[in-house]
């Protein structure tokens, strides 16, 4: 299963426009390439759900018959730094005056990504990018 939720409500990606709610889709909803442009693209926020089961869309009506099917220890193209990066800044306490997930400029600290997204030595262009996208996205 897909879950998708767009930073911007109304932002378009793969043929369709998205919602700052989360919508699921059926693995095979989207051919391989879409799946790897919704990946790519920093102003949504994309799951993939192993074994799970979408019920909110149904099948799109110009699908092809046989999809490719995508390759990789999750089956999918891995996610772009700035897309793990703002889902970590989601996840974070949105109040400013924690000190552990928020710095004195009010930016996210750098420590606090890193737990939360499980990745190392993250920059500060590259936080400073993801925090950009997130802003933008909460217009």
């Amino acid at each position: 299963m897909i879950r998708i939720r767009s930073l911007k409500n109304g932002f378009r990606r793969a043929g369709m426009a998205h919602t700052v709610e989360p919508r699921e889709y059926a693995d095979d909803f989207f051919s391989e390439k879409q799946v790897e442009a919704l990946l790519a693209e920093n102003m949504l926020v994309v799951d993939l759900i192993e074994g799970g089961t979408a019920e909110s869309e149904s099948e799109p009506e110009n699908k092809s018959p046989e999809q490719p099917k995508a390759t990789g220890g999750t089956g999918y193209p891995a996610l772009s730094i700035s897309t793990q990066l703002v889902r970590a800044i989601l996840q974070l306490d949105q109040d400013k005056e924690n000190a552990k997930h928020w710095t004195k400029s009010g930016v996210p600290q750098i420590d606090a990504l890193e737990e939360i997204s499980g990745l190392k030595d993250i920059s500060a262009a590259d936080r400073d990018t993801a925090y950009e996208i997130y802003l933008e996205g909460k217009k």
